[in-house]
């Protein structure tokens, strides 16, 4: 009796140590995990001085241009980001080659490039018209599945004979448009003088003005569409462009698109320093502004995901049983232990324990002395997350490992001794040491307390398949536990 005073004692302990330590956490509970956003950073595009010309006269000595150290103006910027904790960077050729991963786009890839060589073609052989259907058709392809990006020099060549094609059928405007679209590609292409004829070097003269002249985009065709597929294929959330123009040497334009919004959030123009890299403070409040716009969109993990992927530690405690014994009746056993779990979704979990077994002293001193068992259970919890609860069912295997005992089946055996004469050696049952194996279930429910602690009662059963011949031996276990976990 003195002995199931001690560890009645030691389970309230334990679970007024953890009550405190619950309620210092629920005193001051947290704001949530901040997902953190993916931003990468495109390389430079450079953009030559108006004054170079679209087309290169053979007499025109070699034009000399600024240096320009894009490396380092990149990697600025992207320190500059990785510096914030709300996000985290990931360099734009990791960006590309997720793309290229994608079967999908690759498929797609394939038929732009057969049809930007249709058109091509076509055009050479003076079919104006088929080439035109080609191209257009070519183009939706290739944008479709981001192919521009992977590959400019394509999308520079799609357009350029998509402009001459639409030159030939006096279509100006759509001429000039397509011809823009080339020099977002290739903004440093030039075209020896004679190639083409007079109106159409007067045309591609006209284009590469008017595309120095007007504002520029990251993205080409920024539709809702083309940036929803890039965010599903590269996950990402934010691209930062960078535009150097020769005509502006000591500053680089800067463009946020917000891929989620599928829009151009920001834009700014910062100075060079005599490195050529962007004036740090500069680049701070461009940055910090960012951050002040964008922080009501911070997205928050819902309490139910936060319980979804998270590991737990619980203590346990409780009233331990076996259904079937060879003593006469059922004797009962304190249970105290911890247990580990990971969740791998919002309805799966991986999860393992250890706990120790006790059994109190009954009135009816079936057992001659105490019966110490070791338990270890691990399996798969499979579990429905609510609003405040979570419901689990939890499958697993069992190794129970106890001490050798005696059971004591008459009054004379129970109050002499077993080695009086009294005593029966027939209602004297020895079970030596033994290690028991088995399928065990467990049903139970919890209560979050907060997102990082819970109370929980569960209820544990099962049967032992090994060893096999097991007439004396225990079996039917049945475990009733309350459980106080915590977050890790």
């Amino acid at each position: 009796m003195r002995l199931c005073r001690i560890h009645i004692i030691s389970g309230l302990l334990t679970l007024a140590f953890g009550l405190s330590v619950a309620l210092g956490a629920y005193a001051a509970p947290g704001q949530g995990k901040l997902v953190r956003k993916k931003i990468s950073v495109m390389p430079v595009q450079l953009v030559p001085k108006e004054s170079r010309g679209a087309i290169k006269n053979p007499e025109e000595p070699p034009t000399k241009t600024p240096p320009v150290n894009a490396v380092a103006i990149r990697d600025a910027v992207t320190e500059a980001f990785e510096r914030q904790p709300e996000f985290y960077t990931q360099p734009w050729a990791d960006i590309l080659g997720a793309l290229e991963t994608d079967r999908r786009l690759q498929q797609g890839m394939t038929l732009a490039k057969a049809g930007v060589d249709l058109g091509t073609n076509q055009y050479r052989n003076l079919n104006v018209s088929e080439a035109l259907e080609s191209l257009k058709r070519a183009a939706a392809v290739l944008h479709e599945h981001l192919g521009d990006l992977r590959n400019p020099n394509v999308a520079a060549e799609l357009y350029l004979h998509l402009g001459l094609s639409y030159l030939e059928q006096e279509k100006m405007n759509e001429a000039f448009a397509a011809l823009r679209s080339m020099y977002h590609y290739t903004p440093a292409r030039r075209f020896q003088s004679g190639f083409y004829p007079t109106r159409m070097e007067d045309a591609i003269r006209r284009a590469y003005i008017d595309f120095l002249r007007s504002p520029l985009t990251v993205f080409a065709a920024p539709s809702r569409k083309y940036l929803g597929q890039l965010r599903k294929s590269a996950k990402l959330d934010h691209a930062i462009g960078l535009i150097h123009r020769a005509d502006s040497p000591d500053s680089i334009e800067v463009h946020v698109v917000d891929i989620r919004r599928k829009a151009t959030i920001q834009q700014s123009t910062l100075p060079l320093n005599a490195e050529g890299t962007p004036d740090a403070e500069a680049l701070d409040r461009m940055v910090s502004r960012f951050v002040a716009c964008d922080i009501f969109e911070r997205i928050y993990t819902n309490p139910r995901d936060q319980r979804a992927k998270a590991s737990f530690v619980s203590a346990h405690s409780g009233h331990h049983t076996y259904f079937k014994h060879p003593t006469r009746s059922l004797f009962h056993s304190l249970n105290m232990g911890l247990q580990f779990e990971r969740g791998v979704s919002r309805y799966m979990a991986f999860y393992g324990g250890a706990s120790l077994l006790s059994s109190v002293e009954d009135q009816n001193r079936n057992l001659s002395h105490q019966l110490l068992s070791a338990r270890i259970v691990m399996g798969t919890q499979l579990r429905v997350l609510l609003r405040k609860f979570t419901l689990f069912f939890a499958p697993g295997l069992e190794v129970n490992m106890h001490s050798g005992y005696t059971v004591l089946t008459s009054v004379d055996c129970k109050y002499f001794g077993t080695d009086h004469p009294r005593c029966n050696p027939d209602n004297v049952k020895v079970i030596e040491d033994e290690v028991l194996a088995g399928i065990t279930t467990t049903l139970g429910a919890r209560y979050h307390i907060n997102k990082d602690t819970f109370v929980g009662l569960e209820t544990m059963g099962g049967f032992y398949v090994f060893p096999q011949d097991r007439r004396d031996a225990l079996d039917l276990p049945l475990t009733v536990n309350a459980s106080l976990g915590f977050r890790l």
